[in-house]
């Protein structure tokens, strides 16, 4: 059930960064302090009259320690002028206004879903003496309201919603639902048992992740429950409302029986599910927002204000954290699925958009702690090289005395200083043999990164007659892979790298992008492997904002643990990855994606089928660079790093992959689209902006066609496709003729699928 807390704001914001939190008296609670290793809950926490946080230490952390630690300054811990007293342009702080207890079948509290204002959501367990920890590690899911859903007449419809409000409202109409947890995509195979032989109602929220997850809920459930349908409130007439809850105060004048009889009423009429019929509404192809939710706190931190500053989507900004992130880890960590698969922390990320969508302006923030490191890197190798000079000039000089003298004395010659070599941290010059010679010195692995990636592509075979040669140790490096490099100059002719592990990133244009790419790189896998992001352009906008230093120092602390990470040493002295298996409580959860990911990809073929191949690996990488970065976070645990990988990193990679499918469709059907396909897709970006509908008239200026019948021409293509529909609005207070109007639908595609090779690839 749901319960409002009503506590102050700053209080409620600190006590859920906070662990072991315990209630000790009125607004008063203890927990550990995050500013120190401690295992007495040495923290105090008060709420003040005028509503501020109060925040003591007994282990003698000062104000300032504690609140860094939680990603806090003291000004924070203030309460917020009154709404009506803002200042115009304020942001209001976040406040508990909900919490949603999912308990097992027995009735015991497993965890909460607490929803915060503005809103967000976050999830805690007990910590077994009465406080929370903010995260679900080793917790069981389990449907919401399962011992209600287990205990309820089998005889009577299950109506499954997207989230708990929803499923609060149709319990209040006294039906039966169930959810569950962490919304859109998130269904587990075990969830379907609980459903077994019931009657079951998807009813999904009116957005494109809505349809997709009803789709993916209702196909899961086949063969399991006795009877699936799904239950579209959009074809209601005159219905413009989101989900069920809109649904049920849009009628608020029926009675509580009434609405439950007509959802019952359309259950029943509803046609039962086919999977065959319904496949391409599994999978519409709309833009997603990149899940920065799932993200280490730092990374998520940084990833949203970043984007703010600089007025871009979030995804230009994660991606490349992510790599720069993998690339941090390198040859020091594996990520073990089993004793024969093991993966590294190698991620190649594009970031794709046309001119003046502030691709480098992006990269170069994300990268901006790995740029900063190699600059002190070079200044410290300048400042050894200088001291190597005078030693190679003291040594010449002794070596001429031990030539005069000590050569008939016996004495040993003098050790030549050894040449200091530079850390390296990432490479712009990303051909072969260029890398081959950075990696020879870098065997943790580097980053190479391109504003243009078209500039990385063109390196291949930069110095042969043929790109075949180059192309193979790319997918190599991909892999961690040995690297074999012969040279016919230089100092060392033959180059070898036992495990070359190079991340990549940069940013690329679409129409680049699709000349680029040529058959071979569909055939020999290399596009498959590279995670893409491309988002809707967006109007520029000047924000004023700037990434704070808490938010850039917060990040910079996770790349300095992770680059203090070392590898294992054999018994012979070779540098070894450390391989970390998943959890007792991580593998079933692979388990279910992986069988789950198998079903979805079965009847693909083509260059979406070897993208799929590689996603299924990429969850596993991702999973694995979260788990480390989280690690870097808890200053109680650090050490030698973690010894596997928890379920809450792999449901983090799962969720960023199940992300990077839809962007992966997306971006392979802009690759093969023609012109009126462009056309559709870039006009579906502009109404989606303009808020789901725009007039003839309005397109032909906003697309700058010289006949209105030209605009019109292309929105009835888009019509005909089923991306939307004609409507009549009303004449103006001025009067006049009705005007015709395109709205877009609500769960319509807004690209077509296609496992073909892209056009212009050169495969027939």
């Amino acid at each position: 059930m749901a319960v409002a807390e009503t506590r102050s704001e700053p209080v409620a914001i600190v006590l859920e960064r906070l662990h072991g939190v315990k209630q000790a008296g009125p607004g008063q609670w203890s927990a550990r302090c995050p500013a120190h290793e401690d295992g007495r809950a040495s923290l105090s926490v008060a709420c003040g009259d005028d509503g501020r946080c109060l925040l003591f230490c007994h282990a003698g952390c000062s104000l300032e320690t504690v609140c860094r630690a939680i990603g806090l300054e003291p000004k924070d811990l203030f309460a917020p002028e009154p709404r009506e007293h803002m200042p115009q342009g304020g942001r209001t702080e976040s406040r508990i206004v909900a919490v949603y207890d999912y308990r097992d079948a027995a009735g015991r509290l497993l965890f909460q879903v607490v929803r915060f204002e503005p809103k967000d959501f976050r999830q805690r367990r007990p910590d077994g003496t009465g406080g929370w920890v903010w995260n679900l590690k080793g917790v069981s899911r389990v449907p919401y309201r399962l011992p209600e859903l287990l205990a309820a007449d089998p005889a009577t419809w299950v109506f499954v919603v997207e989230g708990e409000k929803d499923v609060e409202s149709l319990i209040a109409l006294g039906l039966v639902a169930t959810c569950n947890p962490g919304g859109a995509g998130k269904w587990q195979d075990s969830f379907s048992e609980t459903l077994r032989g019931r009657r079951v109602a998807v009813i999904p929220d009116g957005d494109a992740a809505g349809w997709t997850h009803a789709h993916d809920v209702a196909r899961r459930l086949l063969g399991t429950a006795e009877m699936v349908k799904i239950v579209d409130l959009g074809r209601i007439n005159g219905f413009q409302g989101r989900d069920v809850t809109d649904w049920t105060e849009w009628l608020d004048s029926r009675t509580a029986e009434e609405l439950a009889g007509a959802l019952v009423e359309m259950a029943e009429a509803a046609p039962a599910y086919q999977p065959d019929a319904e496949t391409p509404m599994v999978r519409p192809c709309r833009w997603q927002p990149f899940p920065v939710e799932v993200l280490p706190p730092s990374c998520r931190r940084f990833a949203e204000e970043a984007a703010e500053a600089l007025g871009v989507d979030a995804s230009y900004i994660a991606l490349p954290v992510l790599a720069g992130l993998g690339a941090a880890i390198g040859n020091t960590r594996r990520i073990a699925l089993s004793r024969s698969w093991t993966a590294p922390a190698v991620v190649w990320a594009g970031i794709v958009g046309e001119s003046g969508m502030l691709k480098s302006p992006a990269i170069k923030t994300a990268f901006a702690p790995i740029y900063k490191r190699q600059a002190e890197a070079l200044k410290a190798h300048r400042e050894a090289m200088d001291r190597y000079k005078a030693d190679l000039h003291a040594h010449r000089l002794a070596m001429k005395d031990w030539e005069r003298t000590g050569r008939k004395s016996g004495e040993e010659a003098p050790v030549e200083p050894l040449r200091p070599v530079m850390e390296r941290f990432y490479c712009s010059d990303t051909t072969v043999e260029a890398l081959a010679e950075r990696l020879q010195d870098a065997p943790r692995g580097l980053l190479a990164t391109r504003d243009e990636l078209s500039g990385w592509l063109g390196s291949f075979g930069q110095y042969k007659q043929g790109k075949g040669r180059d192309e193979a140790n790319w997918l190599s490096m991909f892999d961690a892979g040995p690297l074999l490099v012969d040279r016919k100059t230089g100092d060392r002719t033959t180059i070898y790298v036992p495990r070359a592990a190079v991340c990549v990133a940069g940013g690329i244009q679409p129409g680049i992008l699709r000349r680029m790419f040529t058959a071979e790189h569909y055939e020999s896998g290399l596009a498959a492997r590279f995670l893409f992001a491309m988002p809707p352009r967006r109007a520029k906008q000047w924000t004023g904002r700037e990434v704070s230093r808490l938010a850039e120092e917060c990040l910079a602390e996770v790349y300095a643990h992770l680059w203090g990470l070392a590898p294992m040493k054999d018994e012979e002295g070779t540098a070894r990855s450390i391989d970390l298996p998943l959890s007792s409580a991580a593998m079933p959860m692979w388990v279910d994606f992986v069988n789950a990911h198998g079903l979805e990809t079965a009847d693909l073929t083509g260059p979406l089928a070897a993208a799929f191949s590689k996603l299924e690996g990429y969850a596993a990488r991702l999973a694995l660079i979260v788990c480390l970065a989280r690690w870097t976070e808890n200053p109680g645990q650090l050490g030698a790093g973690p010894t596997e990988v928890d379920a809450e990193s792999v449901e983090a990679g799962i969720s960023i992959v199940r992300w990077a499918k839809n962007e992966t469709r997306r971006i392979y059907a802009m690759l093969r689209e023609d012109e009126d396909g462009q056309a559709m897709r870039e006009i579906l970006e502009l109404v989606e902006r303009r808020g789901g509908g725009i007039t003839v008239r309005e397109l032909q200026q906003a697309r700058h066609y010289a006949t209105a019948d030209e605009a019109e021409e292309i929105l009835q293509k888009m019509v005909t496709a089923g991306l939307g529909h004609w409507v009549s609005m009303p004449p103006g207070p001025k009067g006049g003729r009705p005007t015709k109007c395109f709205r877009l639908a609500e769960n319509a595609p807004a690209c077509y699928e296609t496992s073909e090779f892209p056009k212009n690839s050169g495969v027939s």
